[in-house]
């Protein structure tokens, strides 16, 4: 894997665990995932599986 794609790949894991860090400190708890949500969408992460944008669309909706 070349440098820029490794550089790429740090850039969007971070942006992932930001975003759902950002997730789980909002005061609402219901807009908050739940831990098993949360332990799924950190495996999707490590795994190379962006799927937050489903998570926060599921939160936004209750």
């Amino acid at each position: 894997m070349s440098g820029y794609r490794v550089e790429e790949e740090i850039k969007r894991m971070t942006t992932s665990v930001a975003e759902l860090a950002f997730l789980c400190l909002q005061q609402d708890k219901e807009m908050r995932p739940l831990m098993d949500e949360v332990v799924e969408q950190l495996k999707k992460t490590e795994s190379g599986e962006h799927q937050l944008e489903n998570l926060e669309k599921e939160h936004r909706d209750v």
